[in-house]
Formats: C-alpha cells, structure tokens, sequence
C-alpha cells in the first residue's frame, strides 16, 4: 500500500510523463529554416506604433497591419482603418501601413507605406493622407517617390517634408505643394543629416516647426569638402561599390548651417556656427534625448 506522500509522487511523475510527451511528440509540419527565418508564421502576435488619440479618450495601435482604437473608459476595441480596404491613389499600389502619426485636431492621419530603411535610424517611404471627415485617401505629395521626416504642423493644416535633400510643404486645406528650399544635391543637405551625425549623435531628422505653425529651423550640411570613401556590396555575385562622404580622423567635416524659413514672407535668414569655438547641443532623436555634449565646430 502506498503512502499519500509516494501516492502524490507518482501522481506528479505520470503528468509531467504525459504533458513531455506530447510536447514531444512529432508535429503535423515538419519545422523547416524557412519557416524560422524567413516566414512570420512562428512570429507571435503584437501591437506596434501604439500611440494616444489627441484628446486622450483612446489608444491606437496598429495589429497584424490594420489600425485599431482602445477606447479608456470602456475597454472596447474597434477597427479603424483595414490596409486590405485600400490601394495607392496614383497608382493603385498595395498600401502598408508601416508607421502613422495623428494629427493635433485628430481629424487627419499621416501614413508612412512601404518603408525603407536608409541607414541605421533613417528611413524612407511613401506617405498619404487620411482625412476622418470625408474618409478619403490622398498621397501627400503630387510628385511619384519616396519623402522622410515627413510631420504635421502643430495647428494640424500643414505636413512638412523632405526629398531630395530638400524640405517642401503641403498645405492640406488647399492642396498646394510648396518647395522652401531649391540648393539640396549630392552635396548639400537640408532638412537631415549626414551619416556622421546619424551614426554618432542618432540624428537623422534636422528640421523642426515652430509653435506657432508660422517657421521652420532646419539643419543645412555641406559635404562639399568631405572626400568620398568606398563602400563594398559583396551580396550579390557581382560585388558593387557605394561612394559615401565620409571624414576621417582628422579629415574636415560638413560645413553647418541653421536656417529659419517664414512661410508668410517666404524669406530664410541662416546662421554659419563660427569655426574653432566651443558650443554645447543637446542631441535629439524623436523621444530619446541625450546630455548635452560640449564639441567643437
């Protein structure tokens, strides 16, 4: 006859021998590589970009690529915006909705599609515009390709953006596309920054609106005197080669300029930090901020 202490023993013992063997137990699919690295079938279920609605009353988030709503009070879960639903309006391109961002009023959403990453915090994509009221679909810009550091005015009627190295803004009331800077090349740089600065500092957006919705301060880089160095793709079978300004130790930077445009004079007044004296920055990216830093320029 057993104790009740062997008895709870064995007990134990038979249940961890059932539930081993049919966690071992040979599956239906055989597990391939695929399956782990290239597949998202084993990936699990997650919210991303989750943000607050402007007047605080919910959440958003976007699961398995559509647009949800949390509402605080209740707790209910309601579908905002479905990507299956939509295609890109110029050309009828599927749209994924990869990033968003509310505007102040929450009458307007701005959606990043098809996102490329650049570097190791830049990044690219197509952006449209969802207005609430009329529940229509636009594309931001007029003009077919890719824009970044796209953001809203803080009044909520304007989106600021840049492409090609240089900063345009779209007025959502009228439609107008208005091109504030016409200097951006291979060379010089508005509105972002230059791989040093984004490698070192984590910045890659270098322009900002003012309170007011009134100006913009922007970061302009000339690379003119960077030399190019030489960087290698060895992926594909015929390697090929990336020119990339680039300074070494020791070598001479970008030249720096800050800029403020008035987009009701449409005039630009710039400041060039003066050479070989000390000034202090604090270096920002989106939500991380770090210490300041003294350096020279």
């Amino acid at each position: 006859m057993l104790s009740s202490s062997r008895r709870a023993v064995f007990f134990f013992c038979s249940v961890l021998v059932l539930f081993c063997s049919a966690g071992f137990s040979q599956p239906s699919k055989p597990l391939t590589l695929e399956a782990i690295f290239v597949s998202k079938e084993l990936q699990p279920r997650t919210l991303s970009e989750v943000q607050w609605l402007p007047d605080g009353s919910a959440f958003t988030y976007l699961k398995s690529g559509d647009l949800y709503k949390q509402e605080i009070a209740g707790g209910k879960e309601t579908l905002l915006l479905s990507q299956a639903n939509w295609s890109a309006p110029m050309n009828g391109a599927t749209i994924s909705f990869d990033k968003y961002q509310w505007s102040g009023s929450g009458k307007h959403l701005l959606i990043a599609s098809n996102e490329r990453k650049i570097w190791r915090h830049s990044t690219e994509a197509q952006y449209y515009i969802y207005d609430f009221s009329t529940k229509k679909l636009r594309s931001l810009s007029g003009i077919a390709g890719m824009q970044r550091n796209a953001k809203f005015s803080p009044d909520g009627g304007k989106v600021g953006f840049v492409r090609h190295n240089n900063i345009f803004v779209m007025d959502l009331a009228g439609g107008l596309e208005t091109q504030i800077t016409f200097d951006g090349s291979d060379d010089l740089i508005n509105g972002r920054f230059d791989w040093v600065y984004e490698e070192e500092f984590g910045l890659a957006d270098g322009w900002r609106w003012s309170p007011d919705s009134k100006r913009i301060a922007y970061w302009r880089l000339d690379q003119t005197q960077e030399r190019p160095f030489p960087l290698e793709d060895m992926g594909p079978l015929y390697p090929s080669v990336f020119w990339l300004k680039y300074p070494k130790a020791g070598e001479k930077n970008a030249l720096v300029q800050v800029h403020v445009y008035d987009l009701d004079s449409r005039k630009t007044q710039g400041w060039t930090l003066a050479k070989r004296r000390t000034f202090t920055f604090r270096a920002c990216n989106g939500r991380r901020i770090r210490p300041c830093f003294p350096f020279n320029v």
